[in-house]
């Protein structure tokens, strides 16, 4: 029912908000591997985004810091810092559980963050039986018609929207 705790999800990293601090608690992290598989964006293809922390990337990798690591876990792992960051007070943190739920333009989850650090995500209405977990990349979705939050979702997470509620806009909608 609408209310309930689903899941409770303890960070698999906290940092300060910059890549230096990304890339410095991942080093320090025994979760390296559960970090990397949260996100395999193919590295090869042209985009301006990828071609932007490609660069970005390949600056840091010839830093004292970071020369231990590949350019390409850099760069994974600032991809995966972009799409999968969450706001923890002044910091950001990954959440595995978090980071595995879809997004929907009519969600049936939400977060919230504990003060502890960890992060509850919790139904806002009813979930049937056997329905995939769902969250709003984009916090209110229902303020946006749906041009609008299809061009905020492939400029912010480079993905077209088909969900249920993308497919079957209304005129208000639209």
């Amino acid at each position: 029912e609408a209310g309930e705790v689903l899941a409770t999800d303890t960070p698999l990293i906290v940092w300060s908000q910059a890549e230096a601090g990304l890339l410095k608690a991942f080093q320090a992290s025994d979760k390296q591997e559960a970090i990397l598989s949260l996100y395999a964006p193919a590295l090869d293809r042209q985009d301006d985004k990828i071609d932007d922390r490609r660069k970005k990337a390949a600056s840091l990798a010839r830093t004292k810091a970071f020369s231990a690591l590949d350019k390409d876990v850099i760069l994974r792992e600032l991809l995966i810092g972009d799409a999968f960051a969450h706001q923890f007070r002044k910091q950001e943190a990954l959440y595995e559980t978090a980071s595995a739920l879809r997004h929907d333009c009519a969600p049936n989850c939400r977060f919230r963050s504990t003060s502890e650090g960890s992060i509850e995500v919790t139904s806002i209405r009813h979930i049937p039986a056997g329905e995939t977990l769902s969250f709003s990349y984009i916090g209110v979705p229902w303020v946006l018609c749906t041009s609008e939050r299809r061009k905020l979702l492939r400029e912010s997470f480079e993905f077209f929207c088909a969900c249920r509620r993308c497919q079957v806009p209304t005129r208000s909608r639209k």
